[in-house]
């Protein structure tokens, strides 16, 4: 049999045979006729081959090429230069529940074609100003390459001053500055001095509008205090 040609099953035993006699790949190699590689590469122990690894049950929807180029620097950097995002503060916002949206939609519809009841409502709010600024505005794109940026702080924010105000159609009240805890007691006198008695006479018939539960945001004196933040 030429050399090169495979070996057939025969010449495989034989040489596992004389391998056992103790025989060497020389000898064996000469006595069947074949080279010495044929028979090392025959006494070589067969590895158990592995069986292809299952796909995820989730088709890979990114291709490796596409999946080279998506750093996370990358998407940073597109997010950065895109018109359409930007990088901004999370804002909080009331637990709302199913319920609560029924509530809201259902007050947006009874009041939505009744727009002459708002020229007779007025709309109260308080709010806290931080003589240092707002909570947690200090976000800045930082470069991990240099010191990280600080800002100066006063003990306690450097204080605060709680205001609270009147808006209508018929115009709005002078900014009221509230001391201390604002208990039912002190939120009367507030009334009082601020806005029910503006004139000798004290206003008669004043009713309170129901209002949708956690619902600040329909209150307009909401984007008062956003521009004067």
């Amino acid at each position: 049999m030429p050399r090169g040609s495979r070996l057939t099953p025969q010449e495989l035993g034989s040489i596992q045979a004389l391998h056992l006699e103790g025989k060497s790949g020389r000898y064996i190699a000469r006595n069947l006729g074949r080279s010495e590689n044929a028979v090392r590469n025959a006494l070589k122990p067969k590895t158990k081959q592995k069986a292809p690894r299952k796909s995820a049950d989730r088709p890979r929807r990114i291709s490796e090429a596409i999946d080279q180029i998506l750093k996370p620097s990358t998407v940073r950097k597109l997010l950065n230069s895109s018109h359409a995002a930007k990088w901004i503060k999370r804002k909080p916002s009331p637990d709302i529940k199913p319920h609560h949206k029924a509530a809201r939609a259902a007050f947006a519809a009874k009041y939505l074609s009744k727009t002459h009841v708002w020229s007779s409502v007025v709309f109260s709010d308080e709010k806290k100003f931080n003589l240092d600024g707002p909570d947690g505005y200090q976000y800045y794109w930082h470069d991990v390459r240099t010191e990280t940026e600080l800002y100066s702080k006063r003990a306690s924010g450097g204080g605060s001053v709680m205001v609270w105000a009147v808006i209508s159609l018929q115009g709005k009240t002078q900014i009221a500055f509230l001391e201390g805890r604002q208990n039912p007691e002190c939120y009367t006198a507030t009334l009082d001095n601020y806005l029910v008695y503006q004139d000798p006479y004290r206003a008669l018939g004043i009713q309170k509008l129901k209002w949708a539960a956690k619902s600040p945001d329909f209150n307009p004196i909401e984007n008062v205090w956003g521009q004067l933040a």
